[in-house]
């Protein structure tokens, strides 16, 4: 009988938001977890250059597969009209 004993980590959100929100030209983040998979909303300034993959190699580099978003949903602040 092969018995397995699964351990179900809580993943650290509050982390994930604070590497996203340190990159240069992020707003803000929004990190959350559904069905075992890490979601994210990130705003970038309209100026930056930033993409979802840009920000999925950074967490993968900094954080590590398990605190990187399966998907990120971008969407770019609006500079505010003169």
């Amino acid at each position: 009988m092969d018995l397995r004993i699964e351990s179900h980590k809580e993943i650290e959100t509050w982390r994930i938001e604070e590497f996203l929100i340190g990159q240069d030209g992020v707003v803000d983040a929004t990190v959350w977890t559904k069905n075992n998979s890490v979601l994210a909303r990130v705003t970038v300034t309209d100026h930056s250059g930033l993409d979802e993959t840009n920000l999925r190699n950074a967490c993968e580099t900094e954080l590590g597969p398990s605190l990187t978003p399966a998907m990120i949903m971008l969407q770019r602040a609006l500079r505010p009209a003169a």
